[in-house]
This record gives C-alpha cells, sequence and structure tokens, in this order.
C-alpha cells in the first residue's frame, strides 16, 4: 500500500488522477487502521480511490458494479489473486488479470489496459 500511495502522491504532485475505476480493499481490519493512521487511505482517495471495507465482497462475487451491465464483455485489473471469469463481480463476461499493485497503479493513471510503463509516459495536467 505504500508504494501505491507513493505512486498517487507523484501523480498528484503532477496534476494527475486516476483515470478509471479504483477501488482498494484492506486484507484485514488492522491493514486498514493503517492506512487510515499513516494517511495512505486519505492519498488513494485523494487520487480518486474508494477504500473499501477489509471483506470479502469482492473476492466471492458481490462486488456490485454499476459500471458494466451483467453479461456485458469488460476487463479488469487487481493485485489479488482471483482471476478466474466472473470471480470478482460475479459476470460471467468480466474477464480478471492480476499483477502487481504498482502495475494496477500505472493501467489507472494511464486509463487504458495496453498502457506499458516502460515505454509509454503520462502527461501532466501543465
Amino acid at each position: 500500500m505504500g508504494r501505491c500511495a507513493s505512486i498517487a502522491r507523484q501523480a498528484l504532485h503532477q496534476g494527475i488522477k486516476a483515470k478509471s475505476i479504483f477501488h482498494i480493499t484492506p486484507g484485514s481490519e488492522q491493514i486498514r487502521a493503517t492506512i487510515e493512521r499513516d494517511g495512505i487511505a486519505g492519498t488513494l482517495r485523494e487520487f480518486g480511490g474508494t477504500v473499501l471495507a477489509n471483506a470479502c465482497g469482492p473476492c466471492i462475487g458481490q462486488w456490485d458494479r454499476k459500471d458494466v451491465k451483467k453479461g456485458e464483455k469488460n476487463t479488469i485489473v487487481t493485485s489479488y489473486n482471483r482471476n478466474f471469469t466472473g470471480r470478482n463481480d460475479a459476470n460471467p463476461a468480466t474477464h480478471c488479470f492480476v499483477t502487481s499493485p504498482e502495475i494496477v497503479m500505472a493501467l489507472t493513471l494511464a486509463g487504458r489496459l495496453d498502457f506499458d510503463p516502460r515505454t509509454d509516459s503520462l502527461k501532466a495536467k501543465d
């Protein structure tokens, strides 16, 4: 979470915020309390993220998505190991890919799946 907050702070300093839906699901109540205490949750919210409860909803198919209709093909990228079809949102047309938290941040910053942080760049607000 600390590395994600660092990326978010750097982006915010350049006037860049999340360009896609960005949810943060703490793995436990201790982690949720720690990221709140340390300001990480606030940074991620300022960046455009939504800090969810430390619960199993997204990983057991109870994510109540409003951005995609059930049956509509779509893709999500996550850093937790729930990557089979329909696992996160109970939508059989959702394809989920697992990657590092840093790559999730990069794709969120770019707002597109074909962004390659090794070769592509982002444009600052100014």
